[in-house]
């Protein structure tokens, strides 16, 4: 079998996880021997080095739309000059329409979740319309550039056959999970009250992912609790994002409760989670998160926002608040916090809900090879 893997789009957040864990099994394993990858540069310095192919491997540079669909063209001659038996785009929608049968990756929580578009960009109007119309574009690229899509739960599965028209057995769940570097035999801590308290904010910056909501919170935290917490977030120290959330920060007084590691590469992960108490994710849209099973096997205490994606794949493993209601995370922090036995019960729930919803890194290659 001739495999083309085209994981050029993949540049921040999970999707470049999803892409470097499916590159690096698909090259240790070796059961595809005439393989063509192509990656982004994001993706290709966490590639093991000593996997590495010396042929057939092409690092695209990060590319704005317009040169995305010019990207797109390189690679339909890159397929034509291999002819490969199948193409796996690890996350679309893709900017081009591969000749071969085609697996497409999908995980655009904005796409499906309408509303939460109005309700991010309510003020905006023309913002509002320009991603409108992005997402009406996009949805002409998913249901003529792929021959099936790849998401990670039924509830997504249900939304994308409804949204897009598309024959449910042409879509495919592969649950996500936690990466091999994570130990599976943490030992089960409750958190006693002390001076200060860190929470893990595991995420790439959108709009979406609502990370400005937390200075609110820190506020909230400060003046009305007392309680002192760093949210721990994994941006650039340079970036726009972070620059952003730290002036937010300082015109509310609460910049000592914001600290980033900047970007961590994948296989070290598990040893950021093990540094915090907790785990925050405040999105107002998620279909795709390994942040669940991550916090989970490292035995920590999640909270997270009330949706239909974080109910499906937590149960009764995590805190839910309001995203949209500063005081009601800062209520459900302090409350969780100040309550040995609420967080037994949560932890211990969060064991029977990895043991029940998620499957291990190795189930998971063996769903995605089949």
């Amino acid at each position: 079998m001739r495999l083309m893997i085209d994981a050029s789009l993949q540049s921040v957040g999970g999707g470049v996880q999803v892409a470097v864990n499916f590159i690096n099994n698909i090259l240790n394993d070796k059961f595809i021997d005439d393989l063509l990858i192509i990656v982004s540069p994001q993706v290709d310095e966490q590639i093991d080095v000593n996997l590495k192919p010396k042929t057939n491997y092409y690092v695209f540079p990060n590319a704005s739309s317009f040169f995305k669909f010019k990207q797109g063209k390189e690679l339909s001659e890159l397929e034509k000059k291999f002819k490969p038996d199948l193409v796996f785009i690890v996350f679309g929608p893709s900017y081009w329409k591969p000749k071969a049968k085609s697996i497409q990756g999908f995980a655009l929580p904005l796409m499906v979740y309408g509303e939460t578009v109005n309700k991010l960009h309510a003020n905006n109007l023309m913002k509002k319309l320009r991603i409108n119309l992005l997402h009406f574009l996009r949805k002409f690229q998913i249901r003529n550039n792929f021959d099936y899509v790849v998401v990670e739960t039924n509830t997504f599965k249900s939304l994308v056959k409804s949204k897009f028209n598309i024959d449910e057995n042409k879509i495919f769940v592969v649950e996500n999970s936690f990466n091999n570097k994570f130990n599976m035999n943490e030992d089960l801590k409750l958190i006693n009250k002390k001076n200060k308290y860190d929470f893990f904010v595991p995420t790439a910056y959108y709009p979406h992912k609502n990370l400005e909501r937390l200075v609110d919170v820190a506020y909230i935290l400060k003046e009305k609790y007392s309680l002192y917490i760093t949210f721990n977030f994994l941006l650039a120290k340079d970036s726009s994002a972070w620059s952003k959330i730290l002036t937010l920060a300082e015109h509310k007084n609460v910049q000592e409760y914001f600290n980033t590691y900047g970007p961590v590469r994948n296989n070290v992960i598990s040893e950021i989670y093990k540094k915090n108490d907790c785990v925050i994710l405040p999105t107002i849209a998620e279909v795709s998160s390994a942040v669940y099973p991550e916090t989970f096997i490292s035995k920590k205490l999640l909270f997270t926002s009330d949706l239909d994606f974080a109910r499906e794949l937590c149960g009764d493993a995590a805190v839910f608040f309001n995203p949209f209601s500063p005081e009601d995370v800062a209520n459900k922090i302090f409350n969780v916090l100040n309550d040995l036995p609420l967080q037994e019960q949560l932890l211990k729930s969060s064991e029977n809900q990895l043991l029940n919803q998620y499957i291990s890194p190795e189930e998971k290659w063996e769903k995605q090879k089949n």
